[in-house]
């Protein structure tokens, strides 16, 4: 095994988060950071991915698409 996917392009409507007064890609970056840091603390062996579907995203805030979690 090479690495686990969390999920393969995950997103919710930017209009969801707009009205909740988030920014567009702040829960999936939310949530693939809580369930990396999870199954690191399970696995440290493994890669783990999540690939981000950022096609739909304002130029501007792409860099919230792009993370880091460790």
């Amino acid at each position: 095994m090479l690495a686990v996917e969390l999920a393969n392009e995950p997103h919710t409507s930017d209009n969801y988060e707009r009205k909740a007064g988030l920014q567009p890609g702040s829960l999936i970056k939310a949530w693939s950071c809580e369930m990396a840091h999870y199954i690191k603390s399970i696995d440290p062996n493994h890669m783990v991915t999540c690939l981000h579907a950022a096609h739909h995203a304002v130029p501007a805030l792409l860099p919230a698409y792009y993370m880091t979690c460790f």
